[in-house]
């Protein structure tokens, strides 16, 4: 995986790194932007809330591409590019545009298999008990499976993968390093938690463990986003497994601690042949030459 497609470094490894955190800060921040202390005494699923918040990624992700362009033109980016090579180095390209999205669902629903079996067998697909019929695309909904997943994908994909590629770091580094910035963004809701429920016994241990879990499973998911936008060169891929896995929501794990008899058996296989699966495919995905990336070889 230890692999470069470029030979030129355009800016320093600093000067990527110094960029990447004031993307991650840049968007944090915006969420406080109108009325801080009012939000803090609403719930962050408050529709006054998630609508500020809303204007506020909007700023944030029209700023930020804008800001790079420039910097990149100071930094002689352009000098012997173009502004495809801009827009490429972003993910933002018609190349393995289908192909991208579809390997982005499939491995999805692979590593999902498991708690996908477990979902039917309780009937708590959308398409079984009339589930569907009482769905809502609520703002919460919005924010989730649309809003959510196409903005923190530009800023903590898009762009700090655009200024670490131009710094010639390497996919590893851009897999496993990059996103901890994405899981270090949801460490503010820590503070959220806090003050909501600051009157409640052990409101600050709750807030430090839920923060902890969340870290945790943003940045193994910061892993594979960063790895599908590298694999398929087009942002839509991680964009669309991003609101997959938002639309199925953490596992449900004691479903299948709590499961007796045949039924436990069958929800440990299920998860099993869906991570062999997953492990299978996502090796196929590394090394196939079908679709050659703009970052990969």
């Amino acid at each position: 995986m230890e692999v470069k497609l470029q030979e030129i470094q355009y800016i320093s490894k600093f000067e990527a790194v110094l960029i990447c955190l004031l993307l991650a800060c840049f968007f944090v921040v915006s969420l406080y932007f109108f009325d801080r202390k009012k939000q803090l005494q609403l719930s962050r699923d408050h529709p006054e809330v998630i609508k500020k918040r809303f204007i506020s990624i909007l700023i944030v992700c029209t700023t930020s591409p804008i800001l790079l362009l420039f910097y990149y033109y100071i930094r002689h980016v352009f000098d012997n590019n173009s502004f495809n090579f801009f827009l490429q180095s972003l993910g933002i390209t018609y190349k393995n545009l289908i192909i991208g999205v579809i390997i982005g669902i499939m491995l999805v629903l692979e590593i999902f298999f498991g708690p996908l079996v477990v979902m039917f067998m309780q009937k708590e697909l959308f398409f079984q008990n009339d589930n569907l019929k009482y769905f809502e695309l609520s703002l919460i909904e919005i924010r989730n499976i649309i809003v959510g997943p196409i903005t923190e994908e530009f800023i903590f994909r898009s762009c700090m993968v655009s200024a670490c590629y131009l710094a010639n770091f390497s996919n590893t580094f851009m897999i496993f390093i990059l996103p901890l910035f994405f899981g270090i963004a949801h460490v503010h809701h820590a503070y959220e938690f806090y003050m909501l429920n600051k009157n409640q016994e052990n409101a600050l241990v709750q807030s430090l463990l839920g923060t902890t879990l969340q870290f945790s499973y943003t940045t193994v998911f910061g892993w594979f986003s960063t790895y599908l936008l590298l694999r398929t060169g087009n942002v839509l891929s991680p964009i669309f497994a991003h609101a997959l896995c938002n639309i199925f929501g953490f596992p449900d794990i004691n479903s299948l601690l709590s499961a007796r008899g045949k039924l436990k058996v069958i929800y440990m296989v299920c998860y099993f042949v869906g991570i062999i699966v997953f492990t299978i495919n996502m090796c196929f995905v590394s090394k196939t030459s079908l679709f050659p990336s703009f970052f990969w070889n």
